[in-house]
């Protein structure tokens, strides 16, 4: 029974790293890991005796306390956050240095939406049909605020 309390405080421990290090804020491991250790308290004081569902209970409240501190710690440093920002965006398209009629080609698949190059530039634009294949010769066939519409060339 000895072996099965010391499991049970454990893996209740394990969980309440896992909340506080691995997963931070998704509550369900970290109340999984309180209720099984709750088990082993309450076991070591069932099937122990006194003595030892005490020193369980002491060992589990530091540890855990300690867990605590360690993962406030490490979520307060900032170390788990996002510190960079991205600055790019789709399609700037206030100067764009090209009108509807320019041709171009499909860089990648457009199923409808894609890059292509146009006049030298990779740009994200949207096919008027449903799928042009990669390396077609395509038109632009409109320029919207922050979409290039476009369709294959067809060159007779």
């Amino acid at each position: 029974m000895t072996l099965i309390v010391i499991s049970l405080i454990l893996f209740g421990l394990i969980l309440l790293v896992v909340e506080f290090f691995l997963f931070p804020g998704t509550t369900l491991v970290g109340i999984g890991g309180l209720i099984v250790l709750a088990i082993g308290i309450v076991l070591a004081f069932s099937t122990l005796g006194s003595t030892a569902g005490f020193g369980t209970l002491m060992f589990s409240l530091v540890a855990g306390a300690l867990l605590f501190v360690l993962g406030y710690r490490t979520i307060s440093s900032g170390k788990m956050s996002l510190e960079k920002e991205l600055e790019g965006r789709v399609n700037e398209l206030e100067d764009v240095h090209f009108k509807e009629g320019t041709e171009g080609y499909a860089y990648t698949d457009l199923k409808p939406w894609g890059k292509a190059f146009i006049n030298g530039q990779k740009y994200e634009v949207q096919s008027t049909s449903n799928y042009i294949e990669r390396n077609t010769p395509i038109i632009v066939h409109k320029i919207e605020i922050n979409k290039i519409l476009v369709k294959p060339l067809n060159k007779l």
